[in-house]
């Protein structure tokens, strides 16, 4: 218990030294901002002030967005690094990478959102925009989304774990090395590692000689 708390005490401090910088420079920006509309945008025109203050909310949403960034990313990173490597545990290391990617994703679309809303586009034209911008996404990845999914379904059903002997569909007999998110790794007979993507090992019969 105490080393749970003394980790999770050290992964605080270590989100909290990759955001003090940007953090910071936000209350630096922050302060600048209420100053400018308090004492000088009414001396501006109105075009002049609406851009200033544009510039103004724009970079603080990019510190917003690199806060958040960095602690993800020391989030993660910490995490990661207390998960041991055998066990039920293994699993969710193989999702840390995804799940940290996910986030930082999301980040990323949620900056770029706010960017776009102090633009006032209207909203039917950004969401064609992001409809296009997806599916070219999907298509452009389409491959390693359904190896990720047949991967997700391989860690929930499991028709074999580390360490089963399987008979694949060219009829030969491996040994399970690793279940990872795209693909998997298996040892053969003559001693060679076979990579397999999880979207074929979800199609194909398998047997498995586990004991």
């Amino acid at each position: 218990m105490v080393d749970i708390k003394k980790g999770n005490k050290e992964l605080f401090r270590e989100i909290l030294k990759k955001i003090l910088s940007p953090s910071l420079v936000l209350v630096i920006f922050l302060m600048l901002h209420n100053f400018y509309k308090t004492n000088i945008h009414f001396y501006l025109s109105k075009r002049g002030s609406f851009s200033l203050n544009e510039c103004f909310i724009i970079a603080n949403i990019i510190l917003i967005g690199i806060i958040f960034h960095k602690a993800v990313v020391a989030f993660f990173l910490g995490y990661k690094g207390k998960i041991p490597s055998n066990g039920l545990s293994a699993l969710n290391k193989e999702f840390v990478p995804v799940i940290s990617y996910g986030c930082k994703l999301l980040i990323k679309i949620f900056v770029f959102l706010g960017i776009i809303s102090v633009f006032e586009i209207r909203s039917a034209y950004l969401i064609n925009v992001l409809t296009v911008v997806l599916v070219t996404a999907v298509l452009l990845f389409k491959d390693n989304l359904l190896n990720i999914i047949a991967g997700f379904m391989i860690f929930i059903d499991k028709p074999f774990v580390v360490g089963d002997m399987i008979e694949i569909y060219s009829g030969e007999i491996v040994e399970v090395l690793e279940v990872g998110i795209r693909r998997s790794k298996f040892l053969s007979e003559k001693n060679a590692i076979v990579n397999m993507p999880n979207q074929l090992l979800s199609k194909i019969k398998i047997v498995n000689y586990r004991s």
